[in-house]
């Protein structure tokens, strides 16, 4: 009023010894825009193969109609399993440490809308097989931290391969195998057993070895190993 801040009580706003004309005025207060981020598995289909991209997706929303102006994104991922491959929108500069498996996406000089949800797309492509995980750590936008926890997104390269471990044989054979790959492994018994009668499935199908391997072509699905029919081996009595 003329001015000066007044405060309301119980929703009304007095002045008290009104001794000349009133000009009242009103402005919203600003407050600060409160971001909500989400970082998701964007791959489509089943399981991913060697060299195809792992595909994720970053959000971002606010509680306010508001644009930002740059935005930066830090991922942690492990080189040994994924390579950075590309972002969307290409506006991204990027910078990436294979040693510590860090990338720094930075996007500037643009005007991002949150309160439509602005979206991110990041690629990395799979370089080998089993759990990959990629991790947002950090998302700044116009110079302020947003990400109020990191976010992990875990995607399986080829397929999983299992069997029990046994006293009387030993199953010898890689733990993953490429998205309609070839699979090889071996079946051995332990001293003191005996194999001669041994059936080996896969997935519940006898399979059959060739020059002593067992071989499972164009896998399409996890593969179990069971082995049945190994047995103790006859003792010798020692008589002549």
């Amino acid at each position: 009023v003329n001015g000066e801040k007044v405060t309301a009580v119980n929703g009304n706003y007095t002045v008290e010894n009104v001794t000349s004309d009133l000009t009242i005025t009103v402005e919203a207060e600003k407050t600060e825009p409160s971001y909500t981020v989400d970082f998701r598995d964007n791959t489509s289909g089943g399981r991913l193969g060697l060299e195809e991209n792992f595909k994720t997706k970053f959000f971002i929303t606010s509680d306010q109609d508001v644009s930002f102006k740059t935005f930066v994104a830090k991922f942690h991922y492990d080189p040994a399993a994924v390579t950075y491959a590309m972002a969307w929108p290409n506006a991204f500069g990027a910078k990436t440490d294979d040693k510590t498996g860090t990338l720094t996406l930075t996007a500037g000089n643009g005007n991002y809308t949150a309160n439509k949800e602005t979206t991110f797309e990041v690629f990395f492509e799979s370089c080998a097989l089993g759990d990959t995980t990629i991790t947002l750590t950090s998302a700044v936008v116009d110079g302020k931290e947003v990400l109020s926890e990191p976010i992990a997104v875990t995607r399986t390269v080829g397929y999983k391969v299992a069997w029990a471990e046994d006293a009387a044989y030993t199953v010898t054979g890689e733990k993953y195998v490429d998205v309609k790959g070839t699979y090889t492994f071996t079946v051995a018994a332990n001293d003191g057993y005996d194999a001669s009668n041994a059936v080996v499935k896969v997935n519940g199908t006898e399979v059959t070895a060739v020059d002593g391997k067992y071989t499972v072509a164009k896998v399409t699905s996890d593969l179990t190993i069971t082995v049945e029919g190994v047995t103790e081996a006859a003792k010798q009595s020692g008589l002549s």
